[in-house]
């Protein structure tokens, strides 16, 4: 709970008795949006490594990802 709380200290809740429980239904709903950026992402990158491979390739053909 204390390393949640240190960036989503919303999700954290202190008892009376001073132990920090983490509230797990919205935190998922965090790791689904965080997840689906990620993915997004990486998509992009994808794509981006491609059209460079493509540019490197028509340089230098003979290099081991142009095969």
């Amino acid at each position: 709970a204390q390393e949640v709380e240190a960036v989503l200290p919303e999700l954290v809740k202190t008892g009376a008795d001073d132990i920090k429980t983490v509230d797990y239904p919205k935190l998922t709903a965090v790791l689904i949006e965080a997840t689906k950026e990620l993915k997004r992402q990486n998509q992009e990158m994808q794509a981006e490594n491609e059209q460079m491979k493509l540019v490197l390739c028509e340089l230098k053909p003979d290099a081991p990802f142009c095969k």
